[in-house]
């Protein structure tokens, strides 16, 4: 597959751009000289595909055993969550003249910290 896939995708490509271009369907353009060598450059670019495409499953392979091995070994308990006391905040009464404005200011009145 790694070794067809880019030889029919390339002649794919360059019959659609000649096509395109031209507006005819262009049956010559496996004749010229061009084409024969973007052939052969297919080759080499479907094995450096499939040597990456082995090295990119090794290595999840490798780390989904890191993942498995670590998931065997016991977890060390937590220590207890010690809540630290909420720190008591004294708002101020609103002004009766302030309305909905005194809610957009921040507190005045802060005890505890």
């Amino acid at each position: 597959m790694f070794l067809i896939l880019p030889m029919l995708l390339f002649t794919l490509q360059e019959h659609l751009e000649r096509l395109l271009a031209s507006g005819v369907f262009p049956w010559w353009t496996v004749r010229e000289p061009t084409f024969a060598r973007g052939m052969a450059l297919q080759i080499p670019l479907g094995l450096v595909a499939y040597l990456i495409a082995r090295l990119l499953l090794r290595t999840a392979e490798t780390v989904a055993g890191i993942v498995r091995a670590r998931s065997r070994t016991p977890v060390r308990p937590v220590p207890p969550w010690n809540p630290r006391r909420p720190e008591l905040v004294l708002l101020q009464r609103m002004a009766p003249l302030a309305l909905a404005a005194a809610e957009r200011a921040p507190p005045r009145l802060l005890v505890g910290c």
